[in-house]
């Protein structure tokens, strides 16, 4: 997996968590899930953290997917 140095988002992708924050993302409160997930304007984000620190990018949703 490579390490994407600009800011878009691209699916199976690593990102640190601070990017992500920079980004202007905003992390979301969930039960039961393992990933982490984030959301940025109408789209939700769902990343993998991996073992090195990063976070794997393995799908984006809509917003209103999310909360169906």
């Amino acid at each position: 997996m490579k390490q994407v140095e600009k800011k878009d988002l691209t699916v199976d992708c690593c990102y640190s968590h601070i990017e992500i924050i920079e980004m202007g993302m905003k992390q979301l409160k969930t039960e039961g899930l393992k990933h982490l997930v984030f959301e940025k304007g109408l789209k939700v984000y769902y990343f993998e953290e991996l073992k090195n620190g990063l976070l794997r990018l393995f799908c984006s949703t809509s917003k209103q997917s999310f909360y169906l």
